[in-house]
């Protein structure tokens, strides 16, 4: 049994008594896929299967194979996000179709010190779509979403559409990336309707250097650079999960290593207001069947968070 904490007040931006918001959709300042948590989000340049709905649907025809996705994250504060989709790749273009959960159960409500009146449930589930077509080595996407809210006996209905755009050059050794997120509205949740937190990414990746260890040269090493540029453009938005507000532009930093094109090591760094700034990962590539892991460890006494995915390709 959980106690309705001025923590879970701020995470879920509503309050006891009249549940009017001041925070925004907790679902959608956090990435759904392993894989990007693993390099702080600095993937608005990586493609990443239909994950990329959520993120930059440009890079949906980026993936070399169709893929079905599956990732869980265990988040703090009891809460859990799940995510399910599909990325369906044909000549030039790509369709993808996901749904994305997060939420808590078994709280209990408070109006004043005393017992309780009851135990509640905070739910929110977004049903995505995406479409991404690609000429020479440019792509446009769009993705489009039904959300829902449902907090205590409340509940509410939204969309939101996403937009992004994609580049690689000098041989595929450089990818570039746009994307404006959650652009919508949502319906009154009891008094007023929840803030959606917009935002509008530049993201940069790059393969700097391959090179082979002396004694080993059938072992070759990538290193990877990623980053990304977040303007958010909603400046109530929390940074999910901790009180921090998102009132400045930030980077999103991440490096990762790349050993025989079947291990991936990353870490990533968040500039700015935040309780997370660190993230770790590992990657088991295995062709056909790819497995992510990622460990987010918050500031402050928040916790850990730690996230598993996995991606079949075909």
């Amino acid at each position: 049994m959980k106690t309705l904490s001025l923590l879970f007040i701020l995470l879920f931006g509503c309050v006891q008594t009249g549940m009017a918001q001041n925070g925004g959709l907790d679902l959608l300042t956090i990435s759904p896929s392993t894989y990007a948590l693993s390099k702080a989000e600095a993937t608005t340049s990586i493609p990443d299967g239909s994950k990329s709905i959520f993120n930059n649907p440009a890079l949906l025809v980026f993936n070399e194979n169709s893929s079905l996705d599956l990732s869980y994250t265990f988040w703090i504060a009891d809460i859990k996000n799940v995510f399910g989709g599909i990325n369906v790749l044909r000549k030039n273009s790509a369709l993808a179709f996901a749904f994305y959960n997060s939420g808590a159960n078994d709280y209990e409500q408070y109006n004043r010190p005393g017992p309780s009146n009851g135990n509640f449930s905070v739910q929110y589930l977004s049903l995505a779509t995406a479409y991404a077509y690609k000429l020479n080595q440019v792509s446009l996407g769009v993705s489009a979403q039904y959300l829902r809210e449902e907090v205590f006996t409340y509940t509410a209905n939204g969309y939101a559409f996403n937009f992004g755009a994609a580049a690689s050059i000098l041989n595929d050794r450089v990818n570039l990336g746009f994307s404006a997120n959650n652009l919508g509205k949502m319906e009154k949740l009891n008094a007023e309707a929840t803030e959606i937190p917009r935002f509008i990414k530049f993201g940069a990746s790059v393969n700097v250097i391959t090179f082979t260890p002396p004694k080993n040269e059938s072992m070759p090493i990538t290193v990877s650079l990623a980053t990304d540029y977040v303007h958010p453009s909603d400046k109530n938005t929390t940074d999910s999960g901790s009180e921090a507000q998102l009132n400045h532009d930030f980077f999103n930093l991440a490096l990762s290593l790349t050993v025989s094109e079947t291990i991936e090591l990353s870490t990533g760094y968040r500039t700015g207001e935040t309780a997370r700034p660190l993230s770790f990962g590992v990657s088991l590539l295995t062709g056909g069947f790819n497995v992510n892991y990622a460990l987010l460890p918050f500031e402050t006494g928040f916790g850990t968070a730690h996230s598993l995915g996995i991606q079949y390709t075909f």
